[in-house]
């Protein structure tokens, strides 16, 4: 199990997954995720992103291997015995760099619908292409 995943062994292979999709090293233009203690965090490209206004965003490269900008994170829920059933991905998306455009008022940046719908699709990607075996794990959205 990786290091990452220690308290919910089911989500070990999307970890594993994570970091061989990893924006900072990979320039594969499906490696949008970035793997931590914490969970994963989901970043989006001028190629591949929500939609709408992240279209007109002009995205830095920094750290990472190619221009990209910050979506949101993805944390699990449920304990290391934790079945299919009680294993859950809690998602919650930012827009920061919208609001740093002033497109979005910062009160309008948690959640946007169009950011968790695209982030939904990212996530059960990510499943689907890890060694992982059974059905994605309920995504749960917080505020």
């Amino acid at each position: 199990m990786h290091r990452f995943a220690v308290g919910n062994a089911r989500v070990a292979p999307l970890v594993d997954a994570a970091i061989l999709f990893d924006i900072a090293t990979n320039e594969d233009p499906r490696a949008l995720f970035e793997a931590g203690p914490g969970g994963l965090q989901l970043w989006c490209t001028e190629l591949d992103n929500p939609g709408g206004l992240w279209t007109k965003l002009r995205m830095q490269r920094g750290i990472h291997a190619k221009p990209c900008a910050f979506v949101g994170a993805i944390r699990w829920q449920g304990g290391r015995t934790a079945s299919i059933d009680e294993t859950g991905l809690v998602l919650t998306t930012l827009a920061y760099a919208l609001c740093d455009l002033e497109q979005v008022p910062m009160e309008g940046i948690q959640n946007r619908s169009e950011d968790l719908a695209w982030a939904r699709r990212k996530i059960q990607w990510l499943w689907e292409a890890s060694e992982a075996s059974g059905p994605t794990p309920r995504i749960i959205v917080r505020e």
